[in-house]
């Protein structure tokens, strides 16, 4: 069963009859007519003025603008914006009044004059850089890129902005202002530079060239760009020690722009003062051992035989230390004396002495030596001073002891003998006083027993009628 509501239908026209026919029973499938009689007349119309910030609303979808007056049939219904976002402006709808009274944004209208007011809270849009630290209207914030509403005081801290832990902003400026108010859309411009931190690890202070610049370089906060250069400098921690820069890792030169760890590894060297040079294994590699800086923990094995040639050869002598193997770990002072040796063969009468000999020593020989029951008696003075390597032959001449009866008539006679000694000959080799203090005072070579043929050729003096008696001791 279908309703018609004539009530509604009086708010728009005056009907004033309602004709038609008895209608009795109705089945299904039939149709009803009915005849009206209507007068019609003019729609009712009202004034309406909407007051906004916003421009523009609707009335029955139709678009009107504020601040103005209309005259619209009604009902009307008149729809306001809640929100709108202009040219980064926004309008958020707080609430509509007509004739001060609050109502909602949909206004179902009959007759009459409106004056309507719509109230927004109005919105600017704020854009910093990055998140700052500040106060709006006295209350200490971050301020990020946003909306704020008109009229906030905004005020931004010069404070440094770690947006990680070896990363920084320091800020330089701050445009408009650092202290403002929202009144319109507002664009922060925050001039800063980038920084890195640097880690430097070193037991050494280093030194860079900075931008050109010399400064020393140790563990901080260094601007994005900057040119690097640690320069290879030699570090003396006193007179005789000191510290050689051997590498720096990642590198030596670079432009800065990220977090580094710098680790730089540094030598000990420690100054080893030697008074004259010499030969010497240095580190298991025959080396030149002379004043200079070595290593800590260097191993230096000096040589105490320097050969110069297969007779001549120099004998070290350590004054100090009197160690012959040396392990540098602290500044050292080395005195060493140099005594040049001479290989010299001695031939005596009981054999052949060979052996090393100081060179301008004093060879003292002995005034006699008996072989076998001959006496040999040295001719000449007994001492030697070995000024070159080679074979010495001392004249040694037989010792004749004769008991003389009569002498008429000389004539001689020459024996020869084979015999072998096995007697030895201590010779004794004194240095000369200009040499060093530090060398012994005489060095005993121990001779060569040796078997040999020794030829003896004996000169006798036979006087006449008279007897010879030859002794030989």
């Amino acid at each position: 069963m279908r309703y018609i509501n004539f009530k509604v239908l009086e708010t728009y026209f005056h009907l004033t009859e309602v004709k038609g026919i008895s209608i009795g029973d109705v089945y299904p499938g039939c149709s009803i007519n009915f005849v009206m009689s209507y007068q019609e007349v003019s729609p009712i119309k009202a004034k309406i003025r909407v007051n906004s910030e916003v421009p523009f609303y609707y009335i029955n979808g139709t678009k009107y603008y504020t601040n103005e007056t209309y005259q619209v049939c009604v009902p009307a219904i008149i729809c306001i914006p809640n929100n709108l976002t202009v040219d980064l402006t926004r309008y958020l709808l707080k609430c509509v009044k007509i004739c001060n009274l609050t109502l909602p944004d949909k206004l179902i209208l009959g007759c009459g004059c409106y004056n309507i007011t719509a109230n927004y809270n109005i919105q600017y849009y704020l854009s910093v850089p990055f998140n700052l630290t500040g106060y709006v209207n006295g209350e200490k914030t971050i301020i990020s890129s946003g909306w704020y509403n008109a009229g906030e005081v905004i005020q931004i801290e010069n404070t440094t902005y770690y947006p990680c832990e070896y990363e920084r902003y320091i800020i330089t400026s701050i445009k408009p202002s650092s202290t403002f108010v929202i009144n319109s859309p507002i664009n922060v411009s925050v001039s800063f530079i980038v920084q890195f931190y640097i880690c430097v690890k070193s037991n050494i202070t280093l030194h860079a060239l900075i931008n050109g610049t010399n400064n020393t370089l140790t563990s901080g906060w260094y601007n994005a760009g900057d040119v690097i250069h640690v320069e290879n400098i030699t570090y003396y921690s006193c007179p005789f020690t000191r510290f050689i820069l051997i590498s720096v890792n990642p590198a030596t030169s670079f432009t800065l722009d990220s977090h580094m760890v710098i680790t730089a590894n540094w030598l000990e060297q420690f100054y080893v003062s030697v008074n004259c040079e010499t030969i010497a294994i240095i580190n298991c590699r025959n080396s030149t051992f002379k004043s200079g800086y070595y290593n800590d923990g260097t191993t230096i094995k000096i040589n105490q035989y320097q050969y110069i040639n297969s007779t001549e050869r120099l004998l070290i002598l350590m004054v100090s230390p009197k160690n012959y193997c040396i392990v540098v770990n602290s500044p050292i002072n080395v005195t060493l004396s140099k005594i040049l040796q001479y290989y010299v063969c001695i031939v005596l009468p009981n054999g052949t002495i060979k052996g090393w000999f100081n060179a301008n020593s004093t060879i003292t020989l002995p005034q006699k030596i008996e072989v076998n029951g001959v006496t040999y008696v040295l001719k000449g003075s007994n001492q030697i001073v070995i000024s070159h390597p080679g074979v010495i032959k001392p004249c040694y001449l037989v010792q004749q002891c004769t008991s003389t009866t009569t002498s008429t008539s000389t004539t001689s006679s020459t024996t020869s003998t084979e015999s072998t000694t096995t007697t030895s000959t201590t010779l004794t080799s004194t240095i000369p006083s200009t040499m060093s203090q530090s060398a012994p005072s005489q060095i005993t070579h121990v001779s060569t027993s040796v078997y040999l043929p020794i030829v003896i050729s004996v000169m006798v003096a036979i006087v006449i009628g008279a007897a010879i008696l030859i002794k030989r001791k």
